[in-house]
């Protein structure tokens, strides 16, 4: 597979950034609050994953013609966990408008998987003609204003076997909420006609494929991918820098393969300027051995009881000497006033084009006093973590292109990444490119910013590379859970 390679700011960028941070410290920081918690001089590496987590398993999204997926910011809130009540069990779910103006309904709630299984809802609305359940959160001819919510909808749900105290209270659906599509939508239909199974079996496909063209070492491919066409329909990918590179086939396993000139991918290594703390997320970082290697901070996340900022490996982590070095906002100004966290936990890289690495993650310990929840615009208070689906619409804010918007164009995706440290393969991976209104979802500057669903703002991927118009994500649910995470909302 042909390598992709590291994109450093630009060194000019980055003096006129040091002449605006010198002039800001000319007036003053003043004080950052509460002073970020330190770990000693080492920090913990925890393994990539040996196979694909369940978590991360991208969903069929079935969407029928004639809707689409809400685009105004929407609260969804179920009930904590699953309650008996007789011989059924019951969970409530209602919907927040926070957004200025008033929704009209219909609005539409897909449920697409609960979370435990075998599980049958008793008080559906209706099916999608893929069998997926949905249920009627505003009913047509209804409205409502800006910060109200729905009343309760309750939940009938048939478990059989009955499950376990540990199953309810993993109780987390993976939903949709879908509106009538409007007639000036520029961007490209969302409508979907593939099932779970066809998704798996074309993902498969993809893997074979990927494996064979590994094995001819051809230079001009980059990798590989599950994708969506134009019309809703699946085929494989494959990333070339010339558009009929040897041994690719016409189909593989009935589905059509396609060459697209895309790449070479880098990671994507805004607002420079010093934040009153809480510092929001999307703005710049960096470690404090690096300043080639700015990115953008994720999140905050909490294990425990302590609080961590999240970005990628190749943002905070040195590329030698690894220790619990300080990481700063904003980039390239390692005064004490601008320190937020420092590097403790990571996932360790495998620079080898035979590894199977699927993420590209590190997170510093902080506090609530310096790290805030929110970005700067764009949207608001985040959802829980969801499994990509292609086809979803996302967006992200970001430190270099601040707020863009964008759709997952492909799943499962394979590619060789190279570092100073040597080439990594990388498996598992989402791809998204920008919708219409915007010419690129990312750039350099933007690794580590926090990937999430439009309208619900569910956190779905971590951007760690791109090139050209795609953008490159690790899938979140299952990065997170094998670092024991979750996301401060």
């Amino acid at each position: 597979m042909r390598n992709f390679y590291h994109r450093r700011c630009d060194w000019m960028a980055m003096g006129l950034l040091l002449i605006a941070v010198a002039v800001c410290a000319i007036g003053g920081f003043g004080s950052a609050g509460e002073d970020p918690p330190t770990t000693g001089e080492t920090s913990i590496a925890l393994a990539q994953p040996d196979r694909e987590s369940p978590l991360n398993h991208p969903v069929a999204r079935f969407t029928p013609k004639g809707w689409e997926e809400i685009q105004v910011p929407v609260l969804v809130q179920f009930s904590d966990k699953l309650t008996p009540e007789g011989i059924l069990f019951a969970a409530d779910v209602t919907l927040l408008n926070r957004g200025q103006e008033a929704l009209k309904g219909p609005l539409r709630l897909v449920v697409d998987d609960f979370g435990v299984e075998e599980v049958t809802l008793k008080n559906a609305g209706g099916k999608l003609s893929n069998g997926a359940p949905f249920v009627d959160l505003l009913p047509k001819g209804k409205s409502l204003a800006g910060d109200e919510t729905t009343k309760a909808r309750k939940l009938n749900l048939n478990i059989k076997p009955a499950p376990t105290a540990e199953q309810l209270a993993r109780f987390e659906p993976q939903y949709r909420v879908l509106v009538p599509t409007k007639a000036d939508r520029k961007s490209p239909s969302q409508a979907t006609e593939f099932t779970q199974a066809e998704l798996d079996a074309a993902m498969k496909s993809q893997n074979a494929l990927d494996a064979e063209l590994q094995k001819t070492g051809n230079k001009d491919i980059f990798g590989t991918s599950t994708a969506l066409d134009e019309n809703g329909k699946l085929y494989i990918s494959v990333y070339s820098r010339i558009g009929n590179p040897a041994g690719v086939p016409a189909t593989k396993d009935g589905l059509p393969v396609r060459v697209e000139l895309k790449g070479p991918f880098y990671p994507q290594a805004g607002p420079d300027d010093f934040l009153p703390r809480p510092v929001p997320i999307g703005v710049s970082i960096r470690n404090e051995s690096a300043c080639g290697f700015v990115g953008s901070l994720s999140c905050r996340t909490s294990r425990g009881s302590q609080k961590y900022v999240m970005s990628n490996y190749h943002v905070l982590v040195p590329t030698s000497n690894i220790r619990a070095v300080k990481i700063y906002q904003p980039a390239c100004s390692t005064t004490a006033a601008n320190q937020i966290g420092t590097l403790n936990i990571y996932y360790q890289i495998t620079f080898s084009t035979a590894a199977s690495n699927t993420y590209d993650a590190a997170w510093a310990t902080t506090t609530t006093a310096l790290v805030g929840t929110r970005p700067l615009e764009g949207y608001g208070q985040l959802g829980t973590p969801v499994a990509p689906q292609l086809g979803m619409l996302v967006q992200k804010y970001g430190r270099t292109t601040r707020y863009t918007q964008g759709r997952i164009s492909a799943v499962n995706a394979t590619f060789n990444i190279n570092y100073t440290q040597g080439t990594a393969r990388f498996i598992n991976q989402v791809v998204i490119n920008p919708t219409a209104g915007y010419s690129v979802f990312s750039a350099a500057g933007d690794s580590g910013a926090l990937i999430v669903t439009q309208g619900t703002n569910r956190p779905v991927a971590l951007l760690c590379a791109g090139g050209g118009t795609t953008t490159v994500g690790n899938p979140i649910p299952g990065l997170l859970s094998g670092a024991t995470m979750t996301v401060d909302q």
